[in-house]
């Protein structure tokens, strides 16, 4: 989930230079922004890409701990995408409007020669 939403900040930086309504400040170059997403999904995503191997190799075999690690992990994913949905209104926003900005990414990206 945590990757789905630096594909989505990444994509919503390079069409609107805002992440969430919140714009980049004038001097920041899109390219830092795009490391410091990439730096803060890293510094995110390593403690719990660490904490879930670490449950997998346990005393009593990884298969029924990758499964339950799997069925909470959901759960709680779901949990706080639902919790977003109906108590942040940046993310109503951006989800209302993601479609918009998908089709401005369509649209403004080079033919690479390909003639459709």
């Amino acid at each position: 989930m945590l990757f789905v939403a630096l594909i989505l900040a990444i994509g919503s930086l390079v069409t609107t230079h805002a992440v969430l309504g919140w714009a980049l400040p004038p001097q920041l170059p899109l390219w830092a922004a795009i490391i410091i997403a990439l730096v803060l999904y890293h510094v995110a995503a390593s403690p719990l890409r660490f904490a879930r191997h670490a449950g997998y190799y346990g005393p009593y075999g990884y298969g029924w701990f990758a499964l339950w690690g799997a069925m909470v992990w959901t759960a709680l994913v779901v949990l706080c995408f639902w919790f977003a949905w109906w108590h942040w209104a940046e993310v109503q926003h951006f989800l209302q409007h993601l479609s918009v900005q998908i089709r401005q990414l369509g649209a403004s990206a080079p033919s690479w020669g390909i003639d459709t």
